[in-house]
């Protein structure tokens, strides 16, 4: 869990949802610090964003299936959600076997991801569980933390009753900044990514060709004089 990911949600003034979703970018092996290593803890969908904590296997699982053109996951039901995390889960849990022993299996397994959709904040488990959280959620080493601070920019007598996609996105910013200083295995810069809706590929019909048009026939008639 060396890291610290979080999501938020908010509404424009047609009171349509948005969602910022963002993390650290901390790098850590076996409790040390890599200096100058860039990690990826952010993963686009079409429709969603994952944002992940813990043990490297979980970023080469994502990637796997970020790359694999025949997995085109859907994110507009529950269903649809629970499908990804199922997916997820069961290819994480046959990679663990292979590259961990049975005694230190567990830990690796004992993980969470954050799922955003441009209008749901999902936490999703590994017993393909998965929850909806309104306002926002946090995970990872630094996720009580960033928790701390959301829950005061959201919650406060000073918070807005209906916070504008400025003040959410600068609260995220604010949390995941100071989890980072506060927590070991988790760093600046932050990377926060605005989740957006899913691309709709239509169908496009071929252009007709157009018929060529024959030269009509001319008729001649000879008049002697």
């Amino acid at each position: 869990f060396m890291t610290v990911g979080a999501a938020v949600k908010s509404y424009d003034e047609k009171g349509n949802p948005i969602v910022y979703i963002g993390s650290d970018s901390e790098v850590t092996m076996d409790g040390e610090r890599i200096i100058g290593a860039k990690s990826k803890k952010l993963f686009e969908f079409n429709g969603a964003v994952v944002a992940m904590a813990g043990t490297n296997l979980i970023t080469e699982v994502l990637e796997v299936m970020q790359e694999d053109e025949g997995f085109q996951p859907k994110f507009k039901t529950k269903a649809d959600i629970r499908d990804f995390a199922y997916v997820f889960f069961t290819t994480f849990t046959e990679m663990a076997d292979v590259v961990y022993s049975e005694k230190d299996t567990k830990d690796p397994l004992d993980c969470h991801l954050i799922l955003a959709t441009n209008d749901t904040i999902w936490a999703l488990y590994p017993d393909s569980s998965i929850i909806e959280f309104e306002r926002f959620y946090t995970n990872g080493a630094g996720a009580t933390t960033a928790q701390a601070v959301l829950h005061d920019r959201f919650y406060s007598l000073e918070a807005p009753s209906w916070p504008s996609e400025e003040y959410a996105s600068d609260a995220l910013h604010r949390a995941l900044t100071i989890a980072s200083v506060y927590n070991e295995g988790c760093g600046i810069p932050i990377n926060i990514m605005k989740v957006l809706p899913p691309k709709e590929y239509d169908l496009v019909e071929a252009p007709k060709k157009k018929k060529e048009k024959k030269p009509k026939k001319v008729h001649l008639e000879f008049n002697p004089q």
